[in-house]
């Protein structure tokens, strides 16, 4: 996509077993909006809402609906040192959009 967008494609070794998740991000050029969907291996049927948001500063801020478990909750991801080698993200949900507990945290390594 020219810089416009990437795939993300992650090993994850859970207490449960070892399986794969897919992230598929791209940028809306014009509104220099990112925008990123998650596909879970255990749930192949299913790709999970987006998340959509912009970078400030270096951190990058992206905020969606979900449900968990039938639960109506706020998403936010971010991302830091996105320059480096070794970009980091983490996940954080809120039922009130007040609170944000962080429930997933992440340091990746470029391909």
């Amino acid at each position: 996509m020219g810089g416009l967008g990437n795939v993300g494609d992650n090993v994850f070794q859970a207490p449960s077993g070892t399986y794969r998740g897919v992230s598929v991000r791209a940028l809306d050029a014009t509104t220099k909006q990112w925008r990123s969907w998650w596909l879970d291996g255990r749930k192949p049927h299913t790709i999970a809402s987006s998340v959509a948001g912009t970078f400030k500063d270096g951190i990058g801020t992206l905020l969606g609906d979900d449900e968990i478990d039938g639960r109506k909750v706020r998403v936010r991801s971010q991302w830091s040192r996105t320059t480096g080698k070794t970009p980091h993200w983490e996940q954080a949900t809120s039922i009130e959009g007040i609170k944000w507990d962080t429930n997933w945290t992440a340091d990746f390594e470029r391909a």
